[in-house]
């Protein structure tokens, strides 16, 4: 879970961690409505462990640290999500 100054909000990424049989997905906490939506729906969240905004050159971006599986020797994918341009 990573809260998002800039859209006053929690990035949440949830799913069946024991079995695996389904991918984990992004949603998006409005902390002003408190409601809660899933974003991006076609993006392979992976089983994606943790989650940051990080900034470059004027652009916002959700990245996430995914673990590849239950296989020893596999590993970590890093999953970039354009959030649009940075305030900052």
């Amino acid at each position: 879970m990573q809260y998002d100054k800039l859209k006053n909000g929690l990035w949440i990424v949830a799913g069946d961690s024991n079995d695996r049989v389904s991918r984990f997905q992004l949603y998006f906490y409005d902390i002003k409505t408190k409601q809660t939506i899933l974003e991006k729906n076609d993006i392979d969240m992976g089983y994606s462990e943790g989650i940051t905004i990080v900034n470059n050159n004027g652009k916002r971006f959700l990245f996430a640290v995914e673990d590849n599986g239950k296989k020893p020797n596999k590993a970590a994918n890093y999953i970039l999500i354009d959030l649009g341009k940075s305030d900052e």
